[in-house]
């Protein structure tokens, strides 16, 4: 799906928002919730001292949670109504790594040749059942098997297909800049409910 619908930001988007807003106000997150970074807040999790996080697949099987983890589980949020998606049932972040060339290596020959030939065995089916089989991640590749099949990845599975819509993560819609120097700054004042938050609704 396309972040924007008739030049405005998708409603998927401003629920997860609401969401998120109003888990903050249920203080569902740290005190210190802005001072961390993407390992804090791993840590967190890890360490158990977080009941959720939300991540992608490649989190599974990372060394630190292991596939076969019967205290770690795939939940939906908001719940699904007997298994199955209402209207506002997605799945986040779906078809994010891209690859990518620069404009430098594409205008030289040499460079871009690589680079082909790279991106041809990223997207391979040896190097497809590489990363699934060592981290749990979930591959648009076809032809991939998994070596090991548990619970919680067979709930993730499930998640997806169940799933009215799959939604690809904003800041894969938003120019770097943008999102670094606008969205990122004020979704502090967005989660309290303040003016200049509230107009990245809008």
């Amino acid at each position: 799906m396309n972040i924007l619908k008739n030049g405005k930001l998708d409603d998927a988007y401003i629920k997860g928002m609401d969401y998120m807003r109003e888990l903050y106000r249920l203080h569902a997150f740290p005190d210190n919730l802005f001072m961390f970074d993407d390992k804090g807040r791993n840590n967190l999790f890890l360490e158990k001292k977080a009941a959720m996080i939300v991540q992608g697949s490649w989190f599974i099987g990372n060394g630190a949670i292991s596939m076969d983890d019967s205290t770690v589980d795939v939940v939906n949020f908001p719940s699904f109504k007997e298994g199955k998606a209402d209207d506002s049932a997605i799945v986040y972040g779906f078809g994010n790594g891209d690859f990518h060339i620069s404009t430098k290596a594409y205008y030289d020959e040499k460079k871009r040749n690589a680079c082909i030939k790279f991106f041809k065995y990223l997207t391979s089916e040896e190097a497809g059942n590489l990363i699934v089989n060592s981290s749990g991640s979930i591959s648009n590749i076809k032809s991939v098997y998994r070596d090991k099949i548990s619970d919680i990845l067979l709930k993730g599975d499930a998640l997806r297909e169940n799933s009215k819509e799959l939604v690809g993560p904003p800041d894969s819609y938003v120019e770097r800049t943008a999102w670094d120097n606008m969205m990122i700054k004020n979704f502090p004042d967005m989660l309290k409910g303040n003016k200049a938050g509230l107009r990245l609704m809008k």
